[in-house]
């Protein structure tokens, strides 16, 4: 199954699959089968599918299954791309509940905060995102999540005072590039909301340095910032943010995705043509690279 998924035979790879989750008795293999089918679905951008897999999944396990945790976050993922929110909520209720350790625990509340927040539940996101940003036993990688969607919740509820406090709190313990970077992008943010001169040009200088150091993860941090951007009307910001993560460094995919987006910037702006000149690009790049 898995040569045949790599060989781009996903048909095949998806009944080899599924031959091993109907006949074979033993959990692991079963478990590992019906993942992989859940995967390729997300991969389809086949959301109703993923949801029935997870669920077929997940009444396989004994609740104390080690990759029960897991599958219920990732059955909340799924049933959130099936904008089915409040099923989500509920699920992911179950999975801090029903989540073995503190660790768990942790993941699964930011894993509740993003429907609530999703669902333009204000007040009760950024409490979620809050209690585990303010809990100092909380691991870097979920600290960072927590931070930013505490600062993206304050933005929304027009407060970019507490945004910044959130993302000083989660700066304040990322050492890392690939964690300081995307709390950078979100400071930065919230500094312009504050018309903060000096504490936006250090921010922005410093994200630009990590940026020349570490490309390969701050075109991602770009990209996101600029996706945000045009989510709040700002194309021409959304256009600076792309056109900075052009001049980096990445890979050919990687400049794929940029230029599209920058397209979408660039359509928001009304200027057709040159949006249509970022597309070719993307076109171009696609002839001479069959890999996208």
């Amino acid at each position: 199954a898995e040569v045949a998924r790599a060989g781009g035979e996903r048909q095949r790879a998806r009944a080899m699959y599924r031959q091993v989750a109907d006949q074979n008795t033993t959990t692991a293999w079963r478990v590992r089968a019906l993942q992989e089918l859940a995967d390729m679905a997300t991969e389809d951008n086949e959301p109703e599918r993923g949801v029935t897999l997870w669920r077929e999944l997940l009444t396989s396990l004994p609740p104390s299954h080690p990759a029960a945790p897991d599958a219920r976050l990732s059955l909340v993922a799924a049933l959130m791309g099936n904008n089915n929110i409040e099923e989500a909520l509920r699920v992911c209720r179950q999975a801090v509940d029903a989540a073995p350790n503190p660790a768990d625990v942790r993941t699964s509340r930011v894993a509740c905060a993003e429907v609530e927040e999703r669902d333009g539940r204000w007040t009760e996101a950024s409490n979620t995102y809050s209690a585990v940003l303010n809990d100092t036993d909380t691991p870097i990688e979920v600290m960072v999540d927590a931070a930013l969607g505490a600062a993206r919740t304050a933005l929304a509820s027009s407060a970019p005072e507490e945004a910044n406090r959130a993302i000083g709190i989660g700066l304040a313990r990322a050492e890392d590039p690939v964690h300081r970077l995307p709390l950078l992008a979100m400071r930065i943010q919230a500094l312009r909301a504050l018309d903060a001169g000096t504490d936006l040009r250090a921010a922005i200088f410093e994200r630009d340095n990590l940026a020349e150091q570490a490309p390969e993860i701050a075109w991602l941090a770009f990209l996101e910032s600029a996706g945000q951007a045009r989510s709040r009307g700002d194309a021409d910001m959304a256009s600076e943010l792309l056109g900075r993560a052009l001049n980096l460094p990445i890979a050919t995919e990687q400049r794929a995705r940029v230029l599209v987006e920058l397209g979408g910037a660039l359509l928001d702006m009304g200027q057709v043509d040159a949006a249509a000149d970022r597309f070719e690009q993307v076109l171009k790049l696609a002839d001479d690279d069959p890999i996208l």
